[in-house]
């Protein structure tokens, strides 16, 4: 399969920003449940390693959002605005933000962490 005929099919198949709802339902998950049965590791014990995480998972959903976002002024014939841009960035800011406090309210084995 060629990239053009990969990029129609997922064109066609795959309704617009279902992959960054996927996304946004694996943070969710990851960010509000307790993983406090997994066995300490090495790996836990990088400087900074839930810093790295955060940013790995929330560059991501940029990534995929920007990915959906192009795909689907695409599919519309939409002329994609430069204006708007600014969102892409500012949604996954205040979606981080959002799940910082919800762990802090919302569940009792995590906490908030402004840095996070």
């Amino acid at each position: 399969m060629t990239h053009n005929k990969l990029f129609k099919y997922i064109q066609h198949f795959v309704p617009p920003f279902l992959p960054t709802i996927f996304i946004i339902s694996c943070i969710l998950y990851l960010s509000l449940n307790s993983f406090s049965n997994i066995p300490d590791t090495p790996l836990f014990h990088i400087p900074y390693f839930d810093k790295i995480i955060h940013f790995c998972m929330y560059l991501g959903l940029t990534l995929v959002f920007y990915f959906d976002w192009t795909r689907y002024s695409i599919i519309t014939k939409k002329q994609k605005s430069t204006k708007y841009t600014w969102i892409l960035w500012l949604l996954p800011i205040l979606f981080g933000g959002t799940m910082e406090i919800a762990q802090k309210y919302l569940t009792n084995t995590r906490s908030c962490d402004f840095f996070d």
